[in-house]
């Protein structure tokens, strides 16, 4: 540094060559789909594409994932109200593999 300020160098602020890439990605998927088109199909278009890098397809197939299938509920197995709950239980069997 010289007389305590920066000189030379890239500025402040400036976008890598990766922000660039993706950004231009990002407005090439924009591009393509309808105008009344809601945020999934965007979602959709940027995890599908396969020349976005690896960890934005991935963050996007994240936020897509709720819209696209359902979140599994916690089922409580009991029987009925009256009857006591449902009890498993498991069985080891061993067989004998030696020939007699």
């Amino acid at each position: 540094m010289a007389a305590g300020r920066k000189t030379g160098g890239r500025q402040k602020g400036s976008k890598n060559k990766a922000t660039l890439a993706l950004e231009a990605a990002v407005q090439a998927a924009i591009a393509g789909l309808p105008t009344d088109a809601s945020s999934l199909p965007l979602m959709q278009s940027v995890y599908r594409n396969a020349d976005l890098p690896f960890p934005v397809r991935m963050k996007a197939a994240e936020i897509a994932m709720p819209y696209e299938h359902p979140k599994l509920s916690a089922v409580t197995h009991s029987g009925d109200d009256k009857a006591p709950p449902v009890r498993h239980s498991v069985e080891l069997v061993i067989l004998d593999q030696r020939q007699k």
